[in-house]
């Protein structure tokens, strides 16, 4: 998140919790109640239910409107590349024969100048969203 120059808010206030409180009982609560009288037994059923009438009445009765219609996304730095940034990371240790194994896969290491080796070197692996 730092290198998107996203900083985080963190829910923690008792107002944040108590509207997430609420959510989780009106969902434990009034949801069951009304998928009863509906008389909702097949999962199918269930599904249309929410899809059709709960999510659409429920974002009806308790969506707010934002204060401002500003966009809520910002462009990507220049200096950042996307590609790395959302990928995932693994930390890994380079083996004796200069590889790192990880999930099934070996990834063999370049020997680095003056024929340099670097087992036992912790290092981080990186998968990129397309799977490279």
């Amino acid at each position: 998140m730092k290198s998107l120059e996203i900083t985080p808010i963190f829910a923690l206030t008792p107002q944040a919790k108590g509207r997430v409180e609420r959510l989780f009982g009106v969902l434990q609560d009034r949801l069951i109640a009304e998928m009863g009288l509906w008389e909702i037994k097949k999962i199918s059923e269930a599904n249309i239910f929410l899809k059709e009438l709960f999510i659409k009445d429920y974002n009806y009765r308790f969506c707010l409107k934002p204060e401002t219609a500003q966009r809520a996304w910002l462009k990507v730095p220049r200096n950042v590349d996307i590609e790395r940034t959302i990928s995932f990371r693994y930390q890994a240790v380079v083996g004796n024969d200069n590889a790192v194994r990880l999930g099934g896969n070996v990834i063999d290491i370049p020997e680095g100048p003056g024929q340099r080796g670097y087992a036992k070197a912790k290092v981080e692996v990186r998968q990129l969203l397309d799977g490279s």
